[in-house]
């Protein structure tokens, strides 16, 4: 996956993460009033104009976990063009997702590199249950990370609060052990998670964190129960350099709602 220099200092290799999907058992099946197959089909559609470096789906894939629908997911992430990296979150089968995707995508704790970049997968999954947990095995990923590479981590479940209540609810039950992790590993740069459907960043110590928007239904952010925002399907783009510094930006299908987060 490693791909040639532009130019120092200049932007290398760009990620894009696509999370909650919610893909039901048959196309158009609708998720919260909308139709989560269309909208995911016009974001790949916007990607294949230039694939990404690697494309991440960070869970909630299948709102109905079903080989037939994971094999649908798998037709339209291959069509991107774009390396894969797949993560099951708490509505998804990781048993039936793994049987599906390998080896057409790395899955958790599968070693990736772009250029000087170690890109890390985590599987934060509790079968039965919304909110999350690292097993020992996917935190001893994060222990032993190479040294003086940079890191771009993935987990489904948000490690923090996001200060929604309506998702703070089921949150990754050990968080604060990765967050611990990371402060421990100063080539961290930043971790991205899905689950919360709406943009959200914040720093920490020498990294950021990052929330990134379904690719199906978005929500209000302060609010006690879920309640779709009206600005539609969105996505998230990672930008890293040679260098070891990372930028990101959240989009929307309509151009006109793009915004920095």
């Amino acid at each position: 996956m490693n791909r040639n220099p532009k130019r120092r200092g200049a932007a290398r290799w760009r990620i894009v993460q696509l999370t909650d999907c919610h893909l039901g058992a048959t196309p158009g099946t609708p998720y919260r009033g909308a139709d989560p197959d269309r909208s995911l089909e016009r974001i790949i559609r916007r990607l294949v104009r230039r694939p990404p470096d690697l494309l991440v789906a960070s869970g909630d894939l299948a709102e109905q976990p079903a080989t037939a629908v994971y094999r649908r997911l798998r037709r339209m992430l291959l069509d991107s063009g774009a390396p894969l990296l797949v993560l099951p979150g708490n509505h998804d089968d990781r048993r039936l997702l793994r049987a599906v995707f390998a080896p057409a995508a790395a899955l958790p704790g599968d070693p990736l590199h772009l250029g000087p970049w170690v890109i890390l997968g985590l599987d934060s999954t509790l079968p039965g249950r919304p909110d999350g947990e690292l097993a020992p095995k996917q935190l001893d990923h994060v222990a032993h990370l190479p040294a003086g590479r940079p890191v771009l981590i993935f987990v489904h479940h948000h490690p923090l609060p996001v200060e929604a209540p309506w998702i703070d609810r089921y949150p990754l039950r050990n968080g604060a052990t990765l967050l611990a992790a990371a402060d421990r590993q100063p080539a961290v740069r930043a971790i991205a998670f899905g689950h919360i459907h709406f943009a959200w960043t914040r720093r920490r110590r020498h990294y950021r964190l990052y929330g990134t928007p379904a690719t199906s239904v978005n929500s209000l952010q302060a609010v006690p129960r879920f309640t779709a925002d009206g600005r539609g399907p969105g996505w998230r783009e990672f930008h890293l350099t040679e260098d070891g510094r990372i930028s990101s930006r959240c989009r929307r299908l309509d151009p006109g709602q793009r915004r920095k987060a």
